[in-house]
């Protein structure tokens, strides 16, 4: 989420940098209204779009990892869910503060006298203030109007408001800044918006009346004046230097064309430069459908300290997972992703979902063993001849008899290969042997599986003073 926002503050900060440098100076105010509502949508979705780089697709193995039950450390303080409380209160008081100053917009529309003016409607209020603008309503006082003394070009610029639905911007971005109040760019957005839209008033004021000095005295003669509606559009909004200088501005038609049409690959760029970017493997058509061996891993190489989380499957995973297992079990073979998929809804599964499910690892039978030929054993699939093979245990020869006395559990791995005399061999590697200790007193692997989690404080994976693996576990004093 941190990373959405910044990128998307980024998006708006350059755009904003490019309007306030090269659009706002000349005279597209129609164009400038839609570039601003246009790059604020680009700012906001651009760092939501993904651009995907498919690759070589390396060997895949897979492994099937045993869920396993982890511990969490006591005392740990979740940063991230004050954050999101914190934002929630904030975003909730912004919330408020919008529908008050709508109500106190509405409640003047419905409780004062109303005159309909051209395509606009007249609210007859008592403040002394200006003329604003709310949709089609213009606030205006009521004694100034009763005698005549509101000059035509005020009606003629909160008309230009009401006509070309001012209010559905300022709504937007107020409603954008109550989400996004984090993102300080929004209060220079809200700015630039609301000045273009005097741009546009200003003009149609210009180009009705045709005496832009008897305007600019106009509007100095006004600026004294308040304004106390928050959502409406008025006459004295922003009176700068910037006002007076566009309204003698002549621009050049080539210049504002070129500049029009520089927009376009500036925010295709803006997008590409922001999006997400992901590399994925693109499996071949001979790989898109084969069969998988799953190999158990069960040992640990090195210590390890580990966090509990307490996981779950929705709803919707557990269809998903029963789905993809059915369509294996009815084609009985499975595409790489589909492997993967149901590995990793499968982990997330707690271990009362997983003993209601199938477990994925019998989805698809093993391969038939090959037949043995005359003079011939099979071993790991492996045709071997049976007066030439020989065995190793950890590298040490053994015999067959001694083979047979090795538990099959006890089997870290097996390869089949030709020994230093080129006759075939086995080489069979044991695992070691894992002890389970409870605040350091030994137990059996049954007593540890019956301990209660929620009494467990930490656990550490290592060696003991064997050198064989061990799992450690330190309970919570009562």
């Amino acid at each position: 989420m941190i990373i959405y926002l910044l990128k998307s503050a980024g998006c708006l900060a350059l755009l904003l940098f490019f309007y306030h440098a090269v659009l706002e100076k000349e005279k597209m105010h129609n164009f400038n209204r839609y570039y601003l509502l246009i790059g604020v949508f680009t700012s906001l979705s651009a760092p939501l779009i993904t651009f995907v780089t498919y690759v070589k697709q390396p060997e895949f193995t897979a492994l099937y990892i045993p869920n396993t039950n982890i511990l969490i450390e006591e005392g740990n303080f979740n940063y991230t869910q004050l954050a999101i409380i914190i934002y929630m209160l904030v975003t909730t008081v912004f919330f408020f503060r919008f529908g008050f100053n709508l109500i106190k917009i509405i409640r003047k529309i419905n409780t004062n006298n109303k005159v309909k003016y051209q395509k606009a409607t007249l609210v007859l209020v008592n403040d002394i203030n200006l003329p604003h603008t709310f949709w089609n309503y213009i606030f205006i006082n009521k004694k100034r109007y009763e005698n005549d003394e509101i000059e035509q070009e005020l009606f003629t610029h909160e008309l230009t408001h009401a006509k070309q639905k001012h209010t559905f911007d300022v709504l937007l971005t107020e409603l954008l800044q109550v989400v996004f109040w984090m993102n300080p760019l929004f209060i220079f957005l809200k700015k630039a918006i609301k000045l273009n839209h005097e741009f546009l008033a200003d003009e149609t004021v210009i180009n009705t009346h045709k005496n832009t000095l008897q305007y600019q005295h106009l509007l100095l003669h006004k600026t004294a004046w308040n304004n106390n509606y928050y959502l409406a559009s008025n006459l004295n909004y922003s009176l700068t230097k910037k006002r007076l200088k566009m309204m003698t501005t002549k621009s050049s038609h080539t210049k504002v064309l070129l500049k029009k049409i520089l927009v376009l690959p500036l925010l295709s760029g803006f997008i590409f430069l922001f999006a997400k970017r992901i590399e994925a493997q693109k499996p071949s058509q001979k790989e898109n459908n084969i069969q998988f061996t799953l190999k158990k891993i069960d040992t640990l190489k090195k210590p390890i300290t580990i966090k509990f989380e307490n996981t779950s499957a929705t709803k919707k995973e557990l269809k998903e997972y029963n789905a993809l297992l059915a369509k294996g079990k009815k084609t009985q073979s499975i595409s790489t992703k589909e492997l993967l998929k149901i590995q990793y809804l499968y982990k997330l599964m707690s271990k009362e979902q997983q003993s209601e499910v199938e477990n994925f690892g019998n989805l698809i039978p093993p391969p038939p063993p090959p037949v043995a030929e005359k003079g011939q054993i099979i071993f790991k699939n492996t045709k071997l001849d049976k007066n030439n093979v020989s065995f190793f245990l950890n590298n040490k020869a053994i015999s067959k008899k001694e083979i047979a006395l090795i538990s099959p559990d006890s089997i870290d791995s097996l390869k089949v290969k030709k020994d230093g005399n080129g006759n075939g061999a086995i080489y069979i590697t044991q695992k070691n042997k894992i002890a389970y200790y409870v605040n350091d007193k030994s137990i059996t692997k049954k007593e540890m599986e019956a301990i209660d989690t929620k009494t467990i404080k930490s656990v550490d994976v290592k060696k003991d003073k064997n050198g064989e693996g061990a799992v450690y576990i330190y309970l919570k004093k009562e």
